[in-house]
């Protein structure tokens, strides 16, 4: 994979990693909120439904048993137009804690109680029927008998929907502390584990890139920099891991040196050649000239002297042909070695423009993980953002819990008067009823009434306790719902706390691959004044291929004139026999 793959990928997964923690945390937040507001409405607020309906039921049968004992058509009218107007409210009631049952079990209780309601609607129907024709007795004797039974039944409808909702409410509380336990738990592993991955992702990538460059990017700056400027004597540093960009610097220079010494040593013998043959040269020019100077004194003489000078010219011809003939083989083949040097200075060349071609491409590489960086940055500092928000709404959620716990304390503290207000009317019926069983057979309708409303005093203050144990059983959920938003609260912030240090960690993640970034660009610009000097070495290597031209062509000039001198020789050895005929003549 190449190095820009490599880091994309890597700042990509880190991105991906803080985004799904982000979504995770916000999903679970979600569900918490979600959670409580179900507790809420499906809870608490039907509780004070079915308060209402309690109350409104007993304020039926309180205006039933007015409507039988008095004879005021007025407050018989009042009676008729407020039974309708209570049954309305404990249907409207009936029907938001219906819509708020959750389990089978609570059907069948709700299933029951609307029996109860209708069968005590009908007996209220029947009563008010009887009371209307004028059979008050009648009507009294249903409503204190089967009326009694049937208001006992419904009573106790309703009490069973309230502990079923009592019971759903606990439930409920206890799946919410689950849900807020199991959501801290797992926020908390899915916060460390990106952090590991990060940390694992960085380290994973600046090996990978060391590896392949095989040393720190700055001392590869400086090295390039000392053989871009002719240095090809720079130390190299014992590698730490073999292989990447230091090593084939290494080999590099090794090559160059082998070569240019191999160019000097094939330039100083071919120089020894050259002066060898010019040297012979002058030798055959010398003695051409002792023989013209011979023939002046003597023919005989300078014959006898000339044919041994033309026998050692002769020799000295062949000795200086075969130098030659090898001093040409052996330019020929330094012309060769030289064509070799720099042809392989040619790719070596291409392979440092490869270099600096890669490292502009690692240096683009390094401004896109910046960027990416950075958008890793965004994005955690949006999901901070995020958290921070849910942690607000669960504030808010906390506030509204408190205020429904206030309202649930308020409910406590009117159902206390009107369980005072029942014993004050259970005192009143008593004293009605002594006062009646004074005035004798006058007060016998009285001491009735009397009796009935000490019996709806006694049902009230029962209906005031067990509403007492049901407000006292909100109270409870609400502070175990105000429990678990704290600990909600508790994990957000410090699901926030974890989000800003992935933030910090990218952040710093940014400034290494900046400082990476910086240290490509060095190795960019050295390869680049690298191959400027390759270029340099190449150009005086094929100067000295030039050089290697000339020589060969020097020494098949120097072959010519030796073959000329041979030819001389020759010439010169025709004159010796001829001067050695006339002297002996």
């Amino acid at each position: 994979m190449k190095l820009q793959a490599k880091l994309l990928a890597g700042f990509l997964l880190s991105a991906l990693i803080t985004l799904s923690m982000g979504i995770f945390a916000d999903s679970r937040l979600h569900d918490m909120s979600q959670a409580d507001t179900f507790l809420y409405t499906r809870s608490a607020e039907p509780m004070g439904d079915l308060i209402n309906m309690s109350v409104y039921f007993q304020r039926i049968r309180l205006d039933l048993l007015t409507f039988v004992t008095t004879d005021e058509d007025a407050v018989k009218q009042r009676v008729r137009t407020e039974i309708p107007q209570y049954r309305a409210i404990i249907d409207s009631g009936t029907t938001k804690v219906e819509s708020s049952l959750i389990s089978a079990e609570a059907q069948k209780i709700l299933a029951e109680y609307k029996l109860r309601r209708q069968d005590f609607r009908t007996m209220t129907d029947d009563v008010m029927s009887l009371a209307s024709d004028g059979r008050q007795a009648q009507a009294y004797a249903l409503l204190t008998g089967k009326g009694w039974e049937i208001s006992t039944a419904y009573q106790n409808a309703i009490g069973d929907l309230v502990a079923s909702k009592l019971e759903q409410g606990r439930l409920l509380a206890q799946k919410n502390a689950e849900l807020a336990d199991s959501s801290s738990y797992l926020l908390y592993v899915a916060l460390g584990a990106g952090i590991l991955l990060s940390i694992a992702m960085g380290i994973l990538l600046t090996r990978n890139i060391m590896r392949q460059l095989g040393e720190d990017p700055g001392y590869l700056a400086e090295v390039a920099g000392e053989i871009a400027h002719g240095n090809l004597n720079v130390t190299f540093r014992p590698q730490k891991t073999a292989g990447g960009v230091y090593h084939v610097m290494q080999n590099m220079v090794g090559t160059m040196k082998e070569k240019i010494a191999e160019a000097e040593e094939k330039s100083a013998e071919a120089a020894r050649q050259a002066d060898q043959a010019n040297i012979a040269t002058q030798e055959a020019h010398a003695a051409k000239a002792a023989a013209e100077r011979a023939k002046a004194e003597g023919m005989l003489q300078a014959a006898q002297q000339l044919e041994e000078v033309v026998g050692i010219l002769t020799s000295a011809s062949e000795e200086l042909s075969a130098q030659i003939e090898q001093s040409s083989r052996g330019a020929d083949e330094q012309s060769q070695r030289v064509s070799e040097t720099a042809t392989a200075m040619e790719e070596m060349n291409a392979t440092v423009r490869e270099v600096a071609s890669n490292a502009g491409h690692a240096s683009e590489m390094s401004d896109q993980a910046h960027l990416q960086a950075q958008e890793g940055a965004a994005i955690v500092s949006r999901v901070v953002q995020g958290i921070n928000e849910v942690s607000r709404q669960s504030m808010e959620i906390k506030q509204d819990m408190d205020t429904l716990s206030h309202q649930a304390e308020g409910i406590g503290q009117i159902m206390s008067v009107i369980s005072d207000i029942a014993d004050q009317t259970n005192l009143l019926a008593l004293n009605a009823a002594i006062e009646a069983a004074r005035a004798g057979e006058a007060g016998r309708g009285f001491a009735v009434v009397a009796d009935e409303v000490r019996k709806l005093a006694e049902k009230t203050m029962t209906a005031t306790h067990e509403v007492g144990q049901v407000i006292s059983g909100i109270q409870e959920g609400t502070r175990k719902s105000v429990a678990g938003v704290d600990v909600s609260i508790g994990t957000i912030q410090g699901a926030t706390s974890l989000a800003n240090q992935s933030g910090e960690t990218l952040h710093s993640i940014v400034a290494l691959v900046d400082q990476t970034n910086d240290q490509v660009r060095s190795i960019a610009t050295a390869s680049e004044e690298q191959s400027a000097a390759s270029d340099e070495i190449n150009r005086s290597v094929e100067q000295v291929a030039a050089i290697s031209s000339q020589t060969a062509t020097a020494m098949a000039q120097a072959a010519q004139a030796t073959a000329e001198l041979a030819r001389q020789s020759q010439v010169l050895q025709s004159l010796i026999n001829d001067m050695k005929a006339e002297g002996s003549r």
